[in-house]
């Protein structure tokens, strides 16, 4: 069962037609009222102000994805997610070959019952690929740390371990380069009885952020890995 916007403006008292959104007071009012079709249950998400969602925008990241080196054996770059339940957040650990990783947090209030801390996360990396020179790997290769995770395809976010993580590089100490674009995004699914397809926030696309660019270049050949995880921290 559907229920649109006019539906629900109308059982809120509101004229058919007439301008609403679903931020309404007299919306959000009746959103504990609101049953999932055939399970006789309430739904657990409240709207927008009500509900335990409250982030608007995807963590802010900067001085990612470049590198040229004749040095480094394996030139690499990547981005990597956790649910950390106990500090009601994700985590985003982001780092490029000699520079040192940094952190993103998208922090939310789990709500009521812990709500989001037992909801599942997820999160998807969506990119393209401009130049492509020697051995060189992607996100949905199984070298190095890439951990084989396919273009634009949502991943359940790990509550125990960084998982899951996109990476692109160079293998093998050969020159080379690749360069591209990725866009990644963030949603949350509260499976529950009666909703099979469950429900995603703040909506099926989730958060995505701005377009991220790479660029990692091999020169010549070289000795050293390519580099530690930045002083990584809990």
């Amino acid at each position: 069962m559907a229920i649109d916007l006019n539906s629900l403006h109308v059982a809120a008292g509101g004229s058919s037609g007439s301008t609403a959104t679903i931020n309404d007071a007299d919306i959000r009012a009746i959103g504990g009222s609101v049953r999932a079709a055939g399970s006789g249950k309430l739904l657990d998400f409240d709207w927008f102000e009500e509900s335990p969602f409250i982030i608007a925008t995807f963590p802010s990241t900067s001085s990612w994805g470049t590198v040229q080196t004749s040095s480094l054996t394996n030139p690499r770059a990547y981005f990597e997610f956790q649910h950390q339940t106990g500090s009601n957040r994700i985590r985003i650990f982001y780092r490029t070959s000699g520079i040192s990783g940094k952190f993103a947090y998208l922090n939310f209030t789990p709500g009521t019952g812990d709500l989001l801390n037992n909801a599942t996360w997820q999160a998807k990396a969506n990119w393209s690929i401009s130049t492509d020179q020697g051995n060189t790997y992607e996100p949905n290769d199984t070298v190095q740390d890439a951990q084989g995770h396919a273009n634009n395809t949502w991943i359940n976010i790990s509550k125990s371990s960084y998982n899951p993580r996109f990476e692109w590089g160079l293998n093998g100490g050969s020159t080379g380069e690749i360069e591209g674009s990725v866009t990644f995004s963030i949603r949350v699914l509260k499976t529950s009885d009666g909703l099979p397809n469950g429900l995603y926030l703040p909506g099926e696309n989730g958060f995505t952020s701005t377009s991220e660019t790479f660029n990692i270049i091999k020169t010549s050949g070289g000795s050293g890995g390519g580099g530690g995880d930045g002083g990584e921290n809990p």
